[in-house]
């Protein structure tokens, strides 16, 4: 045989080691089912001290089957001053999932401080150990906008009346410019995205057919999340949402929004799918907000 069918040969052997490497890496053995299976019956998340007796082993095989099962990436280790609790990554619980629920209602991000006063946490607690618990399961992360921090759901958690990207299969390049995007607030200039991802445009065109995200300004050059609203977008939505979902732009306008302006964001609003504008007789503009 040739060196080239020698090369080809060698080359697929390695392919195939490594994907059987990866597979059973991933693979988990009966103990670790045995832990996964009781902590999805337990809520997501035991203390050690406790559950042993209830599992019927000694401290020191949930130490050791926890520790295989963080390093795989399917449990984390949490607690304020000692790692007490075994987590199933992704899981939440009662208080987190009423946090996420507030999140998917406001586009997949929010102020912190407000999530807080609103689920009537104190603002310390809710801090310390509400959101870097989610941090830590891969729910949530924290991004700084001005003198605020605010709470944004990851990828894998969005979903909401608009299209999410959740929803959508996308490839590792997508996955890598959605995850820039949401980083960033949201939307950002291609000719950024252009800097930070190979391929950026051709990314971009496939996002844009897959409705994940918009282009938008006078020469299109700007891309944006469905999924995220800006301050003035979730001003709009909380406040046709107190007014029972529908109001007259007219109405609209007494808030205290420039009529340019507004009209400029409804636009965008409704290229996200969560508003749409009718008209009555011909005169009269109507805003409805889309559950």
């Amino acid at each position: 045989m040739s060196w080239g069918v020698y090369i080809l040969v060698i080359s697929v052997l390695i392919v195939i080691c490594v994907a059987v490497y990866f597979l059973f890496r991933k693979k988990l053995d009966k103990e670790e089912r045995k832990l996964v299976r009781f902590l999805k019956k337990s809520g997501g998340e035991v203390n050690p001290r406790f559950v042993k007796d209830d599992m019927g082993v000694s401290r020191d095989w949930l130490e050791s089957v926890s520790g295989r099962l963080e390093k795989k990436g399917l449990v984390v280790r949490w607690g304020w001053r000692v790692k007490s609790l075994i987590c199933l990554k992704g899981n939440v619980v009662k208080r987190e999932k009423d946090v996420l629920k507030l999140l998917k209602k406001n586009g997949g991000m929010m102020a912190a401080a407000d999530v807080a006063l609103k689920l009537g946490f104190a603002k310390d607690y809710f801090y310390r150990y509400v959101v870097e618990k989610m941090k830590d399961k891969g729910v949530v992360y924290v991004r700084r906008k001005g003198s605020e921090n605010f709470l944004v759901l990851e990828n894998s958690v969005v979903g909401g009346r608009s299209v999410g990207v959740s929803d959508v299969k996308l490839s590792n390049g997508e996955e890598r410019l959605v995850k820039i995007l949401r980083r960033s607030g949201g939307e950002m200039m291609d000719v950024g995205l252009a800097l930070r991802t190979r391929e950026a445009d051709k990314i971009i065109k496939s996002l844009v057919k897959k409705g994940v995200v918009f282009r938008w300004g006078l020469k299109k050059t700007k891309v944006c999340l469905k999924d995220i609203l800006s301050e003035k977008e979730e001003r709009i939505v909380g406040i046709l949402r107190d007014n029972d979902g529908e109001m007259f732009l007219r109405d609209l306008i007494k808030s205290g929004f420039n009529k340019v302006s507004l009209w400029r964001i409804l636009n965008k609003l409704e290229v996200r799918g969560r508003i749409i504008r009718k008209k009555i007789d011909g005169d009269f503009i109507v805003i409805s907000l889309v559950l």
